[in-house]
């Protein structure tokens, strides 16, 4: 499989900056630059010592109103038979650098070959666990690889984030007692994560995640300070 280099996500944040469908310019996304960085340098990463030319690859094409590369792609899980940028940045083994209010760690829950590694998986179901009730389910591995190769987009671009997550699974009176918790709620059914990825503004990472996660649910709370995120139907809403 083809990896995604350098140039290709760049100019994936191009397009993705001219998108009318993302209307978060007033909340800075407007100062989104190129190369994913903030031109004061205060929002994605520190900023730039050196200007970056944004280069279109002679094969690309537009899909769902983002300019992508259109060669050497595997299709998506959720998007079978059509060619994927996101496919690309899960290639090898599918590792996480996240936290769960504690030390960061590095959880590899893919392995190389593609199969699945236990140990990592359960590691990751235990932080993504319902906290307030001490309970832990089989979480949707959908969110790890969005989480995944939200992670790598990020690295693309030469910033090394942690993951935080806030949380996963809802037991029904965790979810409850959740203000703003919509009843039938995602994160019942282990398929839902709320998150910030360090050093990110929350504008910023809004906007990444709508672009990526075209195939679920997008929740933008930039008064809270997080993203939430799910596999259910396509949607984005701010809260």
């Amino acid at each position: 499989m083809k990896t995604v280099g350098r140039r290709s996500m760049l100019t994936f944040g191009a397009a993705l900056v001219a998108c009318p469908g993302l209307s978060l310019a007033r909340d800075g996304f407007s100062d989104f630059r190129n190369d994913l960085r903030s031109p004061s340098g205060d929002g994605f990463g520190h900023e730039p010592t050196r200007a970056i030319t944004i280069e279109t690859p002679p094969a690309t094409r537009t899909r769902n109103g983002y300019l992508e590369p259109s060669s050497g792609y595997q299709p998506s899980r959720r998007a079978v038979g059509a060619p994927d940028w996101r496919q690309s940045l899960l290639h090898g083994d599918r590792t996480l650098v996240v936290r769960r209010g504690g030390a960061a760690e590095r959880i590899t829950y893919v392995n190389r070959d593609g199969t699945l590694n236990i140990d990592g998986y359960r590691r990751m179901c235990y932080l993504m666990r319902d906290v307030r009730a001490n309970a832990t389910a089989a979480m949707d591995i959908d969110l790890m690889d969005m989480l995944c190769g939200l992670q790598r987009w990020a690295a693309h671009n030469g910033v090394s984030s942690v993951i935080a997550l806030t949380s996963g699974l809802r037991t029904e009176s965790t979810n409850a007692a959740t203000e703003g918790a919509a009843k039938n709620s995602l994160h019942k059914q282990g398929r839902a994560v709320d998150f910030v990825m360090e050093g990110i503004r929350g504008g910023q990472l809004g906007a990444m995640v709508s672009a990526y996660n075209t195939g679920g649910g997008t929740g933008i709370y930039l008064a809270r300070n997080f993203v939430h995120a799910d596999t259910g139907r396509p949607r984005v809403w701010r809260g």
